[in-house]
């Protein structure tokens, strides 16, 4: 199964849900009891970097 700290590759749906796009994710935790698995996506499109909700990650082993 999928461990804290593996980038796994899921598929996004479009905006319009004519499509899916492969996107890296990472895995930032083990799945909890229900099986939920939290994951981190960097979605396109919008500011590089710089917004309120923005977490830098760093010294990631």
């Amino acid at each position: 199964m999928f461990q804290p700290r593996d980038i796994i590759l899921l598929h996004f749906p479009f905006t319009d849900l004519s499509g899916t796009k492969l996107r890296p994710v990472l895995v930032l935790t083990a799945p909890n009891a229900q099986g939920d698995l939290p994951l981190c996506g960097h979605p396109s499109g919008g500011s590089a970097c710089g917004t309120p909700l923005d977490v830098v990650l760093c010294r990631l082993q």
